[in-house]
Formats: structure tokens, sequence, C-alpha cells
């Protein structure tokens, strides 16, 4: 419920800034996610929800003081905060009975909440946990831990930014409310697998998290009001540690803010001028430098620092790359000035596209050349077919044709609103540009990360590179309909015809009928409802058996949350010689090899046995072998290294 908690705060911030309240609910919800993350960097994870709690108690009581004084009650009431209302009632059934179900989730994303949230600390230091401390209050501020909480608490974060991005100052037609409810709604439906509901991966989360820093900066350089300005920092913060690669997206994002902010005709580059840039890249720094700091102190190791590690040492192995990068960034630099002195935007862009051409050709002949040739074409299928291999996989799936043919789509419609309506201003123009600039410059970072952050053979076949981009599309996305709803009016025909294909083109690339259906859509996944029947801390190890491969080993992984999985790859009790460090074909473990296995656990679930398990392992066994049972890991009572279980539970 931590999407009605930061209510209040929202409210104060509406009623401090002079806004509407759900111009103020992402602010509000950044604000409780920075509280919690700093709680967890200072080991008081457990204290953030009395930070947060207290903060929404001063900010009711602040907000009750002033609105009643005004006796303005009626102007929270916007449509959209009562829009956020509605569409939290609406999500909290689509979400209703849900379970995790994608690897990534029940390894990571939703697994790591869960741990944070049962030991109250952090102690997983390979993902930044940003967003996790969203889903962490989300689940504190609800009466259990629910894996249906962890989606709501994804989808609400999503919907308030939306909404803040379509709240504009002028009066708009009934139709203009109406698409905007559509687009949100309609949205996560053309994004994501199983029922087309919200995954925990982040990918969605951070494209939305662009789209609302640009779609804020147009509304602080249209308006001239500093609240925008303010909640661009505070957006380019939460991106920074939404994911350990949130923080490219955040630079790519300040590139383009380069871009829109200082490139203005006669006007020389001063510190005056370059103020809310570098208020920028110090929030970046001042998010991520404290978790880096936070995870040394702990001897721990962030997943995407192996990658960068790997990057600089190739790098320091030619050592003429350095002083050659340093001349190229440095005249790079100079250009930048002389562009934004003479305000050559075009130009701007063209060198952005020319730096993502260079990472582009730089990946590829780092790239062994066996595998280039693939890694390319594969790459281009994801933007240009839909053939591309994974395709099923993730979040992106079900657009239905090429991100190419979207993105032509969308550049259409804008040239049809440009060329109709004459009141386009120079910052929606610039804006368009640099979408298209940060387009290149992410893909051409996927595209090397994909050979960085992954096995060769992944990179060749563009692994998951579909479900990155997306998260990109998501920005052109909501960019052009911010857009489009800006400059459109329903009273002339040409836009009700532009909104009629825009209807089309939305029908053809998503799943409508989700609208309905993912409400009613349960889960029922195996639960291992044994693991209720024993207590699990963090330094619990258990050691899965399920002989007929019937178990979802990532699902029992969670499911045994705080505690560990020991044995990922052979809960059937076979092993190639590779693991154990021979070189035999698969076999059974012998009772030897499992006691040494089971000398680091301290539990056993036996999901399922075939009929040879209790001759080969009933020695180590005290009690009857049953299947669905949790056994204890012990020593006999001669101290002897060879292993006994003891059934804990009946």
């Amino acid at each position: 419920m931590a999407f009605l908690v930061v209510l209040p705060i929202a409210g104060a911030i509406a009623v401090a800034y002079n806004k509407r309240i759900e111009e103020g609910i992402p602010v509000a919800m950044f604000i409780a996610t920075f509280l919690a993350y700093s709680c967890g960097i200072l080991d008081i994870l457990a204290y953030s929800t009395i930070l947060v709690g207290g903060l929404a108690i001063i900010s009711c009581i602040f907000t009750v003081y002033f609105v009643s004084k005004k006796q303005s009650f009626k102007d929270m009431l916007t449509f959209g905060g009562v829009s956020y209302l509605i569409l939290g009632i609406y999500y909290g059934l689509v979400c209703k009975g849900r379970m995790l179900a994608e690897q990534d989730d029940l390894m990571a994303y939703g697994k790591y909440v869960s741990d944070f949230y049962h030991v109250g600390k952090i102690y997983r230091y390979d993902y930044i946990p940003g967003m996790m401390m969203w889903e962490y209050l989300s689940e504190k501020f609800w009466r259990v831990f629910s894996e249906s909480v962890l989606f709501w608490a994804v989808a609400m974060i999503c919907v308030a930014m939306m909404l803040a991005i379509f709240s504009y100052r002028d009066k708009k037609s009934k139709w203009h409310y109406v698409f905007i409810m559509l687009f949100i709604v309609l949205l996560p439906l053309m994004t994501l697998k199983r029922d087309v509901y919200f995954v925990l991966q982040s990918d969605f989360v951070m494209g939305v998290t662009v789209a609302y820093i640009l779609c804020m900066y147009h509304k602080a350089k249209e308006y001239g009001d500093r609240y925008y300005y303010v909640a661009v920092c505070m957006a380019l913060g939460f991106l920074t540690i939404t994911k350990s690669t949130g923080i490219f997206l955040a630079g790519i994002s300040v590139l383009l803010l380069v871009g829109m902010d200082i490139i203005n005709e006669h006007e020389k580059i001063s510190l005056h001028r370059l103020r809310f840039l570098l208020a920028c890249l110090l929030v970046i720094v001042a998010f991520r430098l404290p978790w880096e700091i936070f995870v040394s102190s702990h001897d721990g190791k962030d997943k995407f620092e192996g990658a960068i590690l790997l990057l600089w040492q190739m790098i320091a192995s030619r050592a003429y790359l350095i002083p050659v990068g340093a001349l190229v960034i440095v005249a790079a630099l100079f250009v930048v000035k002389i562009i934004a002195e003479k305000g050559m935007f075009r130009e701007y862009c063209a060198l952005l596209l020319a730096g993502a051409f260079s990472v582009f050709v730089a990946a590829y002949f780092i790239m062994p050349s066996e595998i280039r040739g693939d890694a390319i074409r594969n790459f281009a299928n994801v933007i240009f077919s839909t053939s591309a291999p994974n395709r099923d996989f993730g979040f992106g799936y079900r657009f239905y044709v090429p991100y190419a043919f979207l993105i032509v789509v969308l550049v259409f419609v804008w040239k049809l609103i440009k060329t109709t309506n004459g009141t386009v201003n120079t910052i929606s123009n610039k804006m368009v540009l640099s979408v298209h600039a940060g387009f290149a410059l992410f893909a051409s970072f996927v595209f090397m990360s994909g050979y960085f952050a992954r096995s060769e053979g992944q990179a060749a076949r563009a692994k998951e590179a579909e479900r990155y981009l997306y998260a990109y599309i998501v920005v052109y996305l909501i960019v052009f309909m911010f857009l489009y709803l800006k400059y459109s009016d329903f009273r002339m025909s040409i836009y009700r015809i532009v909104a009629a294909f825009v209807v089309a083109v939305a029908l053809l690339i998503g799943n409508v009928s989700g609208v309905w259906t993912q409400i009613f859509a349960e889960d029922n996944f195996y639960n291992f409802d044994g693991l209720n029947f024993v207590y699990i801390d963090q330094f619990s190890k258990f050691f899965l058996i399920d002989q007929r491969r019937e178990s979802d080993y990532s699902r029992f992984n969670f499911r045994v949350s705080p505690g560990t999985m020991q044995n990922y790859y052979f809960s059937d009790m076979t092993v190639d010689g590779e693991w154990l460090g021979d070189d035999s074909e698969e076999r059974y473990l012998t009772v030897e090899e499992w006691a040494g296995l089971l000398s680091q656990c301290t539990n056993v679930y036996i999901a399922n046995t075939n009929e040879e398990f209790k001759d080969m392992y009933g020695s180590l066994f005290a009690d009857e072998i049953i299947d669905g049972r949790i056994y204890g890991v012990g020593y006999n009572d001669q101290g002897e290294i060879e292993l006994r279980l003891k059934a804990l539970a009946d």
C-alpha cells in the first residue's frame, strides 16, 4: 500500500509548489525510495518504513492545514489524482493471485526484495537495489509479504510517472482524457508476457523514467518552472539506482539534456548556463557512489563490475588507446562548445550519432571474428524484423511489428502534426531529434554490452537485446504521445483521422483483450508448501531433490528466502563430471559425493524420488524417506564425517 502512503507526501508537494497532485506523486515515490535506499546503505533498512510513514503523517498535517485554510479541497480531486486511485484499484485486481515465474525475478529481482524484507537489511550486492527499495516499502506497508504486491508496486510507479507526464496546464477536451487513460492501460499490454501483466525486470520502468525526464524537462523549458527541474533531477537519481545499467541510461539522458539545454545561438558557455547540467551529473554521482562504497565495504561485487573491469583491461592492454581516448574526449568537448555557442543543434545530434557509430564499430572489431557476422545480423533483426532469436523471451515480445516500423509510424504522425499545427515550439522539435539520437546511443551500448557482459554464444544471438531495446521503444511511445496530445485539437477533422490511425496501430501491436482478461488470470505454480514447517534464516542453505524434474529450481530458490539453494543444476541427483573436476559422463552422485555437498547445507527438501533413491542413499537417512518432506542436515552421535538426515516436519 505504499502507493497510498505517499499520497500525503504528494499532496504536500502539490501545495508547496502549486501543482496538481498527480505531478507530485512520482516525486513523492522517489523521495520514499531514496529514504529506503539510504537506510539500506546505512544498515538501518528496517527503520525506513518509520521514516516514510512519519514523513507521510507530517505531510498530511501540512496539506490539511494549508488546503483547509484556502478552502480548496476540491483542487486535490484532479483528473490525474482520481485516475491514480482508479488505476490503483484496477492493477490491484490485475495483480491479485499472481506469482513470480520469470527466472530473473525468481533468482534476483523478487528474491532479493524477499530477502531484505525478512532480514531487515541489504546483504545482496550484485544488483543495485533502487527499484527493489520501492518494492520493499510496498511490501512493508502490506499485511504480509505477497508476490502480488511486487507486481502492484511496479505498476503503480509507472502509472504515477505517466499521469504526471500527461498532466497539462491548459484545459483539454474530454477526448484527451480518454486517450490518456487508454494509452496508460494499453501500453503495458503491448510489452509484457504471461497474460500481459507487469514483470519485475526493470527495463520497462527505466523506459518510463527516461520519458518522464524528457517530458518534465520540456515542461521546465516551456513554463520556466523550477519544480520541473527538481523533478528531472529526482528522476535521474532514481534511474541511476533502478538497475545496474540505469547509470548508462542516465548518462544518455544527460547527453540529450545537454543538447536541449545549452545549445542556443549567440550565447557563450558559462558556469551559470551549465549549472543545471552540473546538478544532473552531481545527482548521478551522489546516488551511485554510496552504493559502490557500500558494496566495497562489505567485500561484495556488483553484477556489471566484471564487465567494466574486462573493458578496462582490454583498454589497458592497448596503452595507446588511453591518450587517444583522452584526445577524442577533449576534442569532442571543444566541438560541443562551438556547436553550443552557434546554436547548431542538428550538428550536435550528428555528433551523438557519430559517437554511437564509433561504439558499434569498436564493439564489432573487439568481438572474435567467428561471431561478428551473426552478432550484427541478429542485432539488426531485433530492430528491423520480428524474427530475432529469443523473440518470445521476456517483455516486448507482444510487438507484432518491427521496432523500426513503429519508429517510422511515430515520425509520420509527428510530421503530420507539425504540418497542421503552427504552434509547435523549438523545444518540441529538439526533443524529437534528441530521442532519435538517444536511441542510436543506447543501441550501441546494448550491442557492446552484449559481448562484455555475456558469453560469446549469447553475444552472437543478441540474447535479450530485444527487451533491452524495448526499454527505449517505451521512451519513443510516451514522448511522442505526450507531444501528440499536447498539440492535437480534436475539433479539427485531421486530428480525428490521426487519432483513428493511432488507435488502429495500438490494436495491431497490442493485446487489447488483456484489459479485461488479465483481471481474472491467476497463477498456480508448485509452491513447495512443506517449507512452511521449517524456520529459515539468511544462513539456511537447501538441497532440492527432484528426480522427476517436475519442480522449478528457480521458484524453489525464491521460496527458501531469505535462505539459498545449493544445487541449481543437479537436483535429479545426476551430475556431469566437470562439476566434480573429472572427465566422467553424466551419472548419479555417489553417497560420498552427496555427503560432501550436504556438508555445506542445513536442510534437504525432497520433492520426489525414484525407486533407486532409497537403495543408493538410504544410509544417510535416520528416518523414513518420504516425498514432500524437509530434512535437517546433521552429524551422528559419533561425530563422523558421514552425514545423516533428520526429519523436521510431518
